[in-house]
């Protein structure tokens, strides 16, 4: 049973690496800017700037998947 367990995580290790990269992509795909989703349609510029600062949507992609 233990060799069985130790056998699997490696793969499982992968399925969940693979889950986490399509759950961060998502939201990413979908039309639209989340910062200004976030802020309503009568946001001012700077305030959406500061969202997306706050939320880190001004790094690249990988910045962002990795905090």
């Amino acid at each position: 049973m233990i060799r069985y367990l130790v056998g699997r995580i490696p793969s499982i290790a992968v399925v969940l690496f693979v889950a986490s990269i399509i759950a961060f992509l998502l939201p990413r795909l979908a039309p639209g800017d989340p910062a200004i989703i976030i802020a309503g349609p009568d946001a001012t510029p700077e305030v959406i700037e500061a969202i997306r600062r706050e939320a880190g949507l001004d790094q690249p992609l990988i910045l962002q998947y990795l905090t």
